[in-house]
């Protein structure tokens, strides 16, 4: 920024005379004082220091823009992959489920030939080993499922609303 300063100065001086009686008489009568006043302008030439905190200001803003977009672009990407996972694991579990549904009506289905005769208790085993299998698949799918709900909500910053929804309270220490 521009500046201007104003200095002055008095003096008194003598004539190597040195009394004291004249030097009081010779200070009243002006003829010995000396006195100077002066202005300073200081203009900056093309106001540098200024321009450089602005171009300093453009570039943190432009850096600041840059990771805001890395960041976006990171979340937008966590979503759609858990957007993925959540239809994947959706379509494991009904086939599970379905695979779970056909072991129970294979077992029923050999129970009714074990009761009539025509079935062994071994076939029979074998089948519920099966049937406890294909729940377990089921159950792992159920589980995975809603895993891939949770990873959702948190890549879209949802978890704690959605939890609050359900009933479920976070209490704060």
């Amino acid at each position: 920024l521009p500046s201007l300063d104003a200095s002055g100065s008095l003096q008194l001086t003598g004539d190597g005379h040195f009394s004291f009686g004249n030097s009081v008489d010779d200070g009243f009568s002006g003829e010995f004082y000396t006195w100077s006043f002066g202005l300073s302008l200081e203009l900056p030439l093309g106001n540098r220091s200024f321009r450089a905190q602005l171009r300093q200001a453009n570039y943190s803003a432009q850096q600041s823009l840059a990771t805001l977009r890395g960041i976006e672009s990171v979340v937008v990407m966590e979503v759609r992959e858990a957007v993925r996972e959540l239809r994947t694991t959706y379509q494991r579990y009904q086939v599970t489920q379905k695979g779970s549904e056909a072991a129970r009506k294979r077992m029923e289905g050999e129970e009714k030939l074990f009761r009539e005769g025509k079935s062994t208790n071994f076939r029979l085993q074998q089948l519920r080993s099966d049937l406890l299998l294909a729940q377990l698949r089921e159950i792992t799918a159920r589980v995975d499922h809603y895993k891939a709900i949770v990873d959702l909500e948190r890549a879209e910053g949802t978890i704690l609303d959605n939890l609050a929804r359900r009933g479920i309270r976070i209490r704060s220490r």
